[in-house]
């Protein structure tokens, strides 16, 4: 996993360096958020990549992603994992740079379940880059 993981990210790096943090993810997007970001590959349910914010927030470790195959689906909230998958969908077949913006419950380490806006942006074939924003929900 650590050499799909690195050769994953050697194509978002070389990407990055080509067109630009601000080209590449558009305006709402940056790969220096200080908020919690992730990237995925749809095709494998494979987290390639999470910041450090991502790891401080919900307390996840390598160790514990490897725990649950790398996947996205087992960070979410039961319910809510399938409309996910559904939207997940709908952006997949869509055009690249397309965005999905939605709310949904994520679980952290310690079982807790907090409420974020998710935005998802496809960036290239099966490449999303996910970043959160803590949106306590009323």
């Amino acid at each position: 996993m650590l050499e799909s993981f690195l050769s994953d990210f050697a194509l978002i790096k070389e990407t990055l360096d080509k067109e630009g943090d601000h080209n590449f993810f558009g305006k709402d997007f940056s790969f220096f958020s200080a908020e919690p970001i992730l990237f995925y590959h749809s095709e494998k349910d494979l987290i390639v990549y999470m910041n450090s914010r991502f790891a401080d927030e919900f307390n996840y470790t390598i160790e514990d992603l490897a725990e649950k195959k790398y996947s996205i689906y087992p960070l979410l909230n039961h319910d809510e994992q399938e409309s996910f998958k559904e939207a997940m969908n709908s952006v997949i077949d869509g055009k690249e740079y397309e965005v999905h913006d939605d709310h949904y419950r994520l679980v952290g380490k310690d079982n807790k379940h907090s409420y974020y806006r998710v935005k998802v942006r496809k960036l290239h074939k099966s490449y999303f880059f996910i970043q959160l924003e803590n949106s306590a929900k009323t």
